[in-house]
């Protein structure tokens, strides 16, 4: 699965400039997960610890991220979306694709299940008892292509007036009890 997830994470890189991310220098400037773009992961670490102003930030994943992640409040509140629901990860993807790219888009939902590491650590008991949800999920991952799959077969086709999926029009596109049944059992 490594292996899988890191063929993802280059070939979406490949897709989306391959070093922006570090200003195109990739020699003097590492950031391996993107977390500071055009600064090397060391000079971001670095800048962060230092006082005074914040070196700009070039767009790129973490831009993405951060719009795709303030578009979650929606599908939480949402009372179709509920929490982990398959919908919402599909929706989520689906619009990242369209806005984003495809590989942009699935560079920001693994960083937002690499996120999730540190939080199931700190709450690993009642993670491990099953009375708390995980939150890195690889099945979430698999959601999102799912999505991804959409906006390319679909394109906004499924966008209500409000900018985002349309729970009645993601429901004719898929079954989602289907999609969640399979996913799980992989």
């Amino acid at each position: 699965m490594k292996k899988l997830i890191l063929a993802v994470v280059l070939a979406a890189a490949a897709k989306a400039q391959a070093y922006q991310y570090v200003s195109n220098n990739p020699v003097n400037l590492v950031d391996p997960l993107g977390l500071f773009p055009g600064q090397g992961y060391f000079q971001g670490l670095a800048a962060q610890q230092t006082p005074g102003p914040r070196p700009p930030v070039m767009p790129g994943i973490v831009n993405t991220y951060n719009e795709m992640h303030s578009d979650r409040s929606f599908y939480q509140q949402d009372p179709f979306y509920r929490r982990n629901d398959p919908a919402r990860h599909i929706s989520m993807a689906y619009e990242g694709a369209l806005e984003h790219g495809e590989g942009m888009a699935r560079c920001a939902g693994i960083v937002n299940e690499i996120q999730g590491i540190p939080l199931d650590l700190r709450r690993l008991l009642p993670r491990l008892q099953g009375r708390e949800p995980w939150a890195f999920e690889l099945d979430d991952l698999k959601l999102n292509e799912v999505g991804f799959n959409l906006a390319n077969g679909l394109g906004p086709s499924l966008l209500g007036p409000n900018g985002h999926v349309d729970p009645q029009k993601l429901g004719n596109a898929i079954n989602l009890g289907t999609i969640e049944n399979t996913v799980s059992q992989d």
